[in-house]
Parts: C-alpha cells; sequence; structure tokens
C-alpha cells in the first residue's frame, strides 16, 4: 500500500555531464516542486532547482540474491525523468542545451527533504528554513549508466556506486605477446592479450604462465607477493635456490637444474619465478600480503575496493563484518571481475558489499538478528496490512524454510588438480588430487525436515581452523528454521535503513511481535512528483 502524499516533502536531483566536444562540465538540478532555490548559506548558494523532475523511479538492492541469503547481491538499474517539452509560449526546452553532452559514468544524487513553501505557509514564515544539503539527506547515490531523450522528456538510467565497480576488470595489466627471445617478459603469441596474473592472499597449486621460454622465466604476480612456499613439478617438490633482489639478477642467473630462483616484486615488476629445466607442470603455493591479518576476506575486499578501482579510502565505511581466518585467491590469464572477485571471497561465508545511501561502501556479514541491535521498529503503523503488504518469500535452499541435513565448507582450493602425480609425496599427491579439503557436520533429522539438503559452500579460506569457524557461523544461521518476508512501506519507513540493519518486526500475527528480524534487500519504487512510492523491505530471522 501507498501512503497519500503528505505534500510536505520534496526530492531535489544533481546530475553531472560534461560535453565532449568541448571539455564544459555541466550539471542539471532539479526538484519536484516549484519555486525553490538553495539560500546564501547553502551549498551551493543561491542556486535554483527547477521544477522538472517528474519521476524518481524504481530500483533495487539486496545483499545476495533478491529474497535469498546466498548468491551474488547486485542493484537493478531505475530510471529518473526529467520534464523538457517545448511552452506553450514558443520558449525552447530547459534542457536542448544538454543533447550532445556525456551523462554515462557521471555523478547522480537523489535527496528527499522539506518543501520550504509549504513550511513557510503554515508557520508564517517565522520557522527557521531547512538547510540544503544538510538538512536534506541523500537517498540515492551513483551514477548514470546512459541518456535517453524524447521530445517531452529526458530519461536518465541509473546504477547505484556496486554497479560502477563490479564489472571492472580485476587486472589491470594485458601481455603484449611481443618477446624477441632470449629478451622478453611479455610472452609470445600464446599470451598475447591476455591478462597478466594477480595474487590476492594466499593461494594454493596454481599454474604460473611461462612468460619467456629461453630463461624458464615464470611470472607469479604483477603485485609483489611475500613468500613463495613451495614450487612443483607434477606434485613434485623442487628445490629452492636464491632470492634474488631485482628482476634483472633473476633473469641473469644461472640456475640448477630442478632448482628454482626467485624474484618477490617491489619495484613495479611483478613477482616471478625461474627454473633450471624444463617442468612438465609447473604449480606454486605463494602469499602475498605481509601478516595472515592482511589475507583475511576483509582485508582483501578492502585492498581490491581501493587498488582495483577509482574508490578511496573515504569512499569505504567501517566493516560490520569480521572474518578472522586467512583467505586467498590467485587470478591467471583468464581474468576476472571485480565484483566476481569480492563475491567469491564473501558470498560463501555470507559476507556482501554494498554501498550505503549516501554512496559510501560497506562490507557485512550475515549474522543472527538480536533484538538488542535493532536500530528501529516497524510496526502496523509503519506496514499497509493489507493481504499483500506483509508475506513470508520461500526460494531455494537453505531460505526455503528447512534446516540442512548437513553443512560443507569446502577451504584450500586446489587451483591445479591433477590425477597423475604419483612421483609425489603422499600428501601432496593426495592434495594434488583434489580440488578442496572439507569440514563437514550435520543439522538436521530427515524426520524433522525429510527434504532437507545438504548445504555445501566453496570458500576462498585457507586452513581448517579457519573452515571449522566458518561451519560454526553458517550453524548458527541455518541451524534453525528461519524465514523471508517481504514489507511494504511508504519510503519515509525505509530511508532510515540500510542493508544490514537489524529491526524489530511488531505485528500481531504468527510470532511476529518483537520479533528480530535482519533487512538482506530493498526494492524502491520512489513515486513521481507528489514524493509518494514504497519500498518492499526483505527480512530475514
Amino acid at each position: 500500500m501507498t501512503r497519500p502524499n503528505t505534500g510536505s516533502e520534496m526530492w531535489t536531483l544533481t546530475a553531472a555531464c560534461r560535453d565532449p566536444a568541448t571539455g564544459d562540465e555541466a550539471v542539471i538540478r532539479a526538484t519536484t516542486h516549484p519555486n525553490f532555490a538553495t539560500r546564501p548559506g547553502d551549498e551551493p548558494a543561491n542556486t535554483p532547482f527547477p521544477p522538472l523532475l517528474e519521476s524518481i523511479g524504481v530500483y533495487a538492492k539486496h545483499a545476495f540474491a533478491p529474497g535469498r541469503t546466498a548468491g551474488s547481491g547486485r542493484s537493478v538499474l531505475g530510471t529518473v525523468r526529467l520534464a523538457n517539452g517545448v511552452s506553450r509560449r514558443g520558449a525552447p526546452a530547459p534542457l536542448d542545451h544538454l543533447r550532445g553532452y556525456s551523462f554515462d559514468g557521471r555523478a547522480l544524487v537523489i535527496r528527499k527533504g522539506p518543501d520550504r513553501g509549504r513550511m513557510a505557509g503554515r508557520s508564517g514564515g517565522k520557522a527557521a528554513p531547512p538547510r540544503f544539503p544538510a538538512d536534506y539527506p541523500p537517498v540515492f547515490t551513483g551514477t548514470v549508466e546512459r541518456a535517453e531523450w524524447g521530445l517531452g522528456s529526458l530519461d536518465l538510467l541509473i546504477r547505484n556506486r556496486q554497479g560502477e565497480v563490479a564489472l571492472r576488470p580485476i587486472q589491470e595489466e594485458i601481455y603484449k605477446g611481443d618477446n624477441t627471445l632470449p629478451e622478453g617478459r611479455e610472452g609470445g603469441a600464446d599470451l598475447k592479450d591476455k591478462w597478466k596474473p594477480l595474487l590476492l592472499g594466499r593461494a594454493r597449486n596454481f599454474s604460473p604462465p611461462r612468460v619467456n621460454r629461453s630463461r624458464n622465466l615464470y611470472q607469479i604476480s604483477t603485485a609483489p607477493v611475500t613468500l613463495v612456499d613451495g614450487a612443483f613439478d607434477r606434485g613434485i617438490a623442487l628445490t629452492r635456490g636464491i632470492l634474488h633482489g631485482t628482476l634483472a639478477g633473476l633473469e641473469s642467473a644461472s640456475v640448477q637444474p630442478g632448482h628454482y630462483d626467485l624474484y618477490l616484486g617491489g619495484q613495479g615488476d611483478g613477482a616471478f619465478l625461474r627454473l633450471g629445466s624444463d617442468a612438465e607442470v609447473l604449480t606454486v603455493d605463494a602469499a602475498a600480503g605481509a601478516t595472515e591479518t592482511d589475507r583475511t576476506p576483509v582485508a582483501l575486499a578492502r585492498q581490491i575496493l581501493t587498488d582495483h578501482t577509482t574508490l578511496g579510502p573515504a569512499d569505504i565505511g567501517a566493516d560490520a563484518l569480521a572474518i578472522p581466518h586467512e583467505a586467498g585467491l590467485w587470478i591467471g590469464p583468464e581474468g576476472g571481475e571485480v565484483g566476481g572477485t569480492l563475491d567469491r571471497l564473501l558470498t560463501p561465508l555470507r559476507g556482501w558489499w554494498l554501498d550505503g545511501r549516501d554512496g559510501v561502501f560497506r562490507l557485512g556479514r550475515l549474522t543472527p538478528p538480536m533484538a538488542a541491535d535493532a536500530v528501529d521498529r516497524l510496526g502496523e503503523a509503519e506496514i499497509g496490512m493489507g493481504p499483500l503488504d506483509i508475506g513470508t518469500r520461500t526460494g531455494a535452499a537453505p531460505d526455503d524454510g528447512i534446516v540442512p541435513r548437513s553443512i560443507a565448507v569446502a577451504y584450500a582450493w586446489n587451483q591445479t588438480v591433477r590425477t597423475d602425480s604419483a612421483a609425489a609425496a603422499g600428501e601432496r599427491a593426495d592434495f594434488a588430487a583434489e580440488a578442496w579439503r572439507t569440514v563437514k557436520r550435520p543439522l538436521s533429522s530427515p524426520l524433522d525436515y525429510p527434504l532437507g539438503q545438504d548445504l555445501i559452500v566453496e570458500t576462498a579460506l585457507q586452513s581448517d581452523v579457519g573452515a571449522t569457524w566458518a561451519a560454526d557461523q553458517l550453524e548458527a544461521l541455518y541451524g534453525t528454521r528461519r524465514e523471508i518476508l517481504a514489507v511494504r512501506v511508504h519510503p519515509r519507513s525505509a530511508a532510515r535503513l540500510e542493508v544490514g540493519n537489524a529491526i524489530l518486526l511488531d505485528v500481531g500475527r504468527f510470532d511476529w511481535r518483537d520479533k528480530p528480524m535482519r533487512i538482506i534487500g530493498f526494492e524502491e519504487d520512489l513515486g513521481g512528483s507528489d514524493a509518494g512510492g514504497s519500498t518492499l523491505i526483505y527480512l530475514w530471522g
């Protein structure tokens, strides 16, 4: 149910654009109500906001797959519509002069706050006017995907900041494939236009590319690494040789057969390994990051967001999760994306990465909601209470209201599985033959939940201790029957809430009275120029 508009609130929009021909930049400012301009003490000061904002649109934000506690969380594009018609008196359309400007990737902010004109009318002009932007908090901060022009309107398709970075390549350098042997580190035709590898945290048994066959030179990572635990040919350990202080020193070295020399990087040229004789299948165990604390999923996620995007430290808020165990991935020439890599590190552990209404990213992890952690209460006054305004949503396991039969946490991913390592030592041969090590525990009885399934999560964790910790966390989430609710409220009630918040549901049906729930997603219809609309909140608990 959408509540009627009170008439006392309004929306504002600012959207940046640029003229590719001249480099001139401009900002569209618009609002839903007439006669709004900033005052001398506002920022910016004395600036009109024409009443061009017709529709604020619909967008969605989910920690995981929509209405679930697993899968990748992504935001759905929305559309903002601005009026751009020719007036009856023949005046030009207000935005036509921006027709050739580029909007894609430019900043856009939607705010909501009091309508100054109506406030002044009710108070006789005596009330202190609200300040802009302090009294108009952001409802949405993101960028424009593209602009679509019509005869009477300009539509801006918007995306949040997560959408800005999710599809960016995680690697930044590509092999040229132009070696002139015996010189070169760019590979031959087999590596041309492929991504140079990147090591994040600790990874096991990965196969680095050979970038110079004359020198048997292999590249471990474009970034420095901290240590190499071992190098193997078909699972047989090679003998470690000299650690060189420069890449040039490694390239000019004479390496004995069956040995390998190293250069760990640190001078902007990446980490490399050189063999003294040909290897049939070279694999490496290595780690980047000074300590295990620097190799936790949270530390790696922050590293990715700051080092492999255009974000800075101010764009990432305080962590709302703790995953205190070592993890890692090696990303080879096949490449990867920022969003997929973050999902690989966080989602199996029920971690998420999202930007808030203010555009600041937050890293969170799903934990059981507690009454003491609740930041707000959603009761019958906030919920429409019609038959479609609140109800359970059941999805795939483990979000189907059925306790899983068991939990299995896979860890210590072997990135090069081989079954022909018989000459290797027993433990190494066993390791090379299996993709994962697993910690497993039972959760429910078939008598209680006959359709219970085995919940298997493949993590980037590296140790048995870490996997046991993860199993404990997942048991706390799924060892008790829980439900997902979809609750429809007015945007005013949702504006103060964020994904990850715990709230108290206060509805006089079932066990919904003072029930702690956690917000796992929003689907927001921000309405049109009347500042109406509705918000569907997904709750888990």
